[in-house]
């Protein structure tokens, strides 16, 4: 079976581990992926934007080594 590619607030939040409370928090700020309309009460977020937003940390990250 393969994974859903859109997240519910509660969905995305466990997946990034954060809270749905801290996620929410910075989807209002804009710091995480913009959530996508399906309905007016179901709002999703799509997997492929959620690991964009992941490699882009990974990118700006400066590796330590020793």
């Amino acid at each position: 079976m393969t994974s859903p590619r859109l997240y519910s607030a509660t969905e995305a939040s466990n997946y990034l581990g954060l809270s749905k409370t801290t996620f929410l928090r910075m989807a209002k700020d804009q710091i995480l992926p913009q959530p996508i309309r399906i309905t007016e009460r179901r709002i999703v977020w799509d997997k492929a934007d959620l690991d964009a937003y992941i490699e882009a940390i990974k990118a700006k990250r400066t590796p330590k080594f020793g």
